[in-house]
C-alpha cells in the first residue's frame, strides 16, 4: 500500500511547523508568575480592540480635543495596531517575523497613516501632556556609592528634549501598576508631565535586560509617589517570533515599523520654522524600549539611550508648562520666583544656541 503522500512527507522531512500566529505570539517558558502575569496585560493592551477604536473615533469625530488626553492616546495607539493589521497584517510581520522572513513593503495605507499622524501631532503639541519635555538620564547598573556608603550624585549622561522612541508612546512612559499585594494589576500609561524622578532598581551590569524592573516613580502636584514595574520591551515584543527581540541583547534587540517623520518634533511650534529643527521619523516598534534626546535645531537630534540602560531619568519643569504653578507648588516651589530662573535658564539657553548658530 502506498502511503498518503502527506503522511510520506512527513516521515521523510518532519512534520510541518505550524503557521506562526502573529496575534498570539510564542510560546514563553522560563518566566516567573510575576513577569508572566504583567506580560498577559501588556499583551492584552496591545491587541487591537475594534469596538474601542470605533468609539473612540466616533467621540473624536468633531476634532480629537473632544477626548480627554488619555483618551486622545488610546485611540492614536488604536489607530498605530489598525494600521499594523491593516492588509492581512502585512506591517505585523514586518514588525514581528524574524529577520530573513519579513515581507517587502510596496506601501503603507495613507488615510490610516494619515490619522496616526494628526493623533501625533494633537499629542505632541505645546498644551498636551505627552510632549517631549526636558530632561537628565542617568546609565548604568545603578548610582555610584562611594567607600562611605554615601551616595555620589554624577553629572547626568544624557540632557535635552526627551520623548519615547516609539511613535506608539511619544511623550508617555508605559508602567504596570500593582495592586495592594504588589501584584501586577493593569498597564498605564503616564504622561511625562506627571513624572518628575524615576528610579529604576539596579540591575545586573552585563546581563540581557530582564523583562521588567520594578521602579519607584516621584510625581508631580504633589501626587504621592508610586512602586511600579516599568517593561523594558515593548509590549508588542511579546507577538514576535525573532528571539532578538525576545532576548533583549544584541544588535536586533529592537525593530522599528512605519516610520513617520513629524517635523519639528522636539517642539511644534518649529514645524514651519527655519530650521525645523529635528525631522527624524519615529516608528511603531518591539524589542528594546528606547528614549530620543530631540534638539530645537539638530535634524538628527542629540543621541538616544535605550531605557534598560538607565537607573533614573528625571524631568524638569518648562516655562510654558500649562501648569506651571501647581507643578511648581507639588515641588514645594516659589512659582514666581521659579519662574524668574526658568526665564533667565531658557535665555542663556537660547544665546549659546544663538551663538553657535553664527559659528556655522
Amino acid at each position: 500500500k502506498v502511503p498518503a503522500m502527506p503522511g510520506l512527507l512527513e516521515r521523510l522531512f518532519g512534520p510541518a511547523k505550524p503557521a506562526r500566529d502573529y496575534w498570539a505570539g510564542p510560546k514563553l517558558a522560563g518566566l516567573d508568575d510575576v513577569s508572566l502575569r504583567a506580560i498577559t496585560l501588556q499583551k492584552r493592551w496591545w491587541r487591537l480592540d475594534p469596538e474601542e477604536l470605533a468609539t473612540l473615533e466616533g467621540r473624536a469625530a468633531a476634532g480629537l480635543s473632544a477626548l480627554d488626553w488619555p483618551d486622545a492616546l488610546r485611540l492614536h495607539q488604536l489607530r498605530c495596531l489598525a494600521l499594523l493589521d491593516h492588509d492581512g497584517g502585512i506591517l505585523r510581520r514586518a514588525l514581528l517575523a524574524p529577520a530573513s522572513e519579513r515581507p517587502e513593503l510596496t506601501g503603507v495605507s495613507e488615510p490610516l497613516l494619515q490619522a496616526v499622524r494628526d493623533s501625533a501631532r494633537h499629542l505632541l503639541s505645546r498644551r498636551s501632556p505627552y510632549r517631549p519635555r526636558h530632561g537628565f538620564a542617568w546609565l548604568g547598573a545603578g548610582p555610584p556609592v562611594d567607600e562611605g556608603e554615601e551616595e555620589n550624585i554624577p553629572y547626568s549622561d544624557f540632557q535635552g528634549r526627551v520623548v519615547h522612541g516609539a511613535l506608539t508612546h511619544l511623550g508617555a512612559l508605559e508602567v504596570i501598576a500593582l495592586d495592594e499585594a504588589l501584584e501586577p494589576a493593569r498597564v498605564e500609561m503616564l504622561a511625562f508631565d506627571e513624572i518628575q524622578t524615576l528610579s529604576l532598581a539596579p540591575r545586573e551590569d552585563g546581563q540581557a535586560a530582564p523583562p521588567f524592573r520594578p521602579a519607584r516613580v516621584l510625581c508631580e502636584y504633589g501626587q504621592p509617589e508610586r512602586i511600579v514595574l516599568v517593561p523594558m520591551r515593548h509590549g508588542l515584543s511579546w507577538f514576535a517570533y525573532e528571539p532578538a527581540l525576545l532576548r533583549g541583547q544584541g544588535r536586533e534587540s529592537e525593530h522599528g515599523a512605519a516610520p513617520v517623520e513629524l517635523s519639528g518634533l522636539a517642539d511644534q511650534a518649529r514645524a514651519v520654522a527655519d530650521p525645523q529643527g529635528d525631522r527624524r521619523s519615529l516608528s511603531i516598534r518591539a524589542g528594546l524600549q528606547r528614549l530620543e534626546i530631540l534638539s530645537d535645531y539638530a535634524e538628527e537630534g542629540l543621541g538616544s539611550f535605550l531605557l534598560a540602560d538607565a537607573y533614573q531619568l528625571s524631568l524638569a519643569i518648562d516655562q510654558d508648562d500649562p501648569r506651571f504653578a501647581d507643578k511648581c507648588r507639588g515641588r514645594g516651589l516659589d512659582p514666581e520666583a521659579t519662574r524668574g530662573d526658568v526665564v533667565r535658564e531658557s535665555r542663556l539657553r537660547a544665546s549659546a544656541k544663538a551663538a553657535k548658530k553664527r559659528e556655522l
